[in-house]
């Protein structure tokens, strides 16, 4: 498989999953907040990254960010642990198209990544939701000040009208 294989195998698990778009970027809006998926190349690699930005309506300003990483909160699945739980190696291996991994235990690999991020997606719909994935510690990633303020609880200047 190429690297383009790659993409296409996640983005269709990411699709089945209810995620909207096309090519390296897919989006789940959502009344309350909007996930956002970005496949990217790593530099100097045959290897995608993988990250997933998660905004709530009360950050969003004007209009949803463009791209995960313009997010408040962004999650890397493949760090492993929670709250994608693929923390076996095998299914992130075949992010990469170098590996010598056989092409259908990579197109199953990359369904499953792709199914587990749609599956939070599709699952955490609320900010009561991601309130509680906060609570609990399963959003190991990057969260902005405000996102933290916002999640613990603390006020916050309002985004969106909903």
């Amino acid at each position: 498989m190429n690297r383009q294989d790659v993409i296409r195998t996640i983005g269709e698990a990411l699709a089945d999953g209810g995620l909207s778009g096309r090519g390296r970027h897919f989006r789940l809006v959502q009344p309350d907040l909007v996930w956002m998926v970005d496949l990217d190349q790593i530099p100097g690699t045959a290897r995608l990254g993988i990250s997933v930005g998660v905004c709530p309506a009360q950050l969003a300003g004007e209009q949803w960010p463009d791209r995960a990483n313009d997010c408040p909160i962004i999650l890397y699945p493949d760090a492993g642990g929670e709250p994608f739980g693929l923390d076996h190696w095998r299914s992130w291996e075949g992010l990469d198209a170098a590996s010598e991994i056989a092409d259908d235990e990579r197109r199953r690999s990359l369904s499953e990544i792709g199914d587990s991020v749609a599956e939070l997606a599709g699952r955490v719909t609320t900010l009561n939701q991601l309130k509680q994935l906060y609570e609990a510690g399963r959003l190991r990633g990057f969260v902005r000040k405000d996102a933290r303020l916002l999640l613990e609880g603390g006020s916050t200047p309002t985004g969106l009208a909903r």
